[in-house]
């Protein structure tokens, strides 16, 4: 028998997930629904920001990802506190991508003198990969299959 506690319960169950899956892009490659800017001084606990919650005076960018071939569709901005970005000589590392852009990248630009940028298909650097030197229109077998990156001068 069903009592009204068991039929509330259930319809707060079904009414949490059809709105969980309703905030979560379709299909297996989807387009992120916004830019996204990423402080690659914390990876690999990597986190999407919007641009009014990065504080844009303080960060370089040394790298766009781009969602669409020829550096178009929504970005994923790579950001540094360090003001020299690769001209200094560092290199910055992601072995994993933020939540959203995974298996998502479609092109690339290198900035702040990061000239050489690899994409892998694994995480942690494994698998296929392709190098930006500094910059990709197209990422060719790898297309939306970036799974970690580097950059370097």
């Amino acid at each position: 028998m069903f009592t009204k506690t068991k039929i509330s319960a259930a319809i707060s169950l079904l009414l949490f997930l059809s709105l969980t899956a309703a905030s979560f892009p379709k299909g297996p490659n989807p387009e992120p629904r916004l830019d996204c800017y990423v402080l690659i001084d914390n990876a690999p606990n990597i986190v999407c920001r919007d641009s009014t919650t990065l504080v844009a005076a303080t960060t370089t960018i040394v790298g766009i990802d781009y969602s669409g071939s020829l550096y178009s569709g929504t970005t994923l901005n790579w950001t540094t506190t360090n003001s020299q970005g690769c001209t200094g000589g560092l290199t910055f590392i992601s072995p994993v991508m933020p939540s959203g852009w995974n298996d998502v990248v479609s092109s690339a630009k290198g900035y702040q003198g990061c000239n050489n940028n690899p994409h892998w298909e694994s995480t942690y650097y494994g698998g296929a990969s392709i190098t930006c030197m500094p910059n990709c229109s197209t990422m060719g077998a790898i297309d939306n299959k970036t799974s970690s990156v580097k950059w370097k001068p």
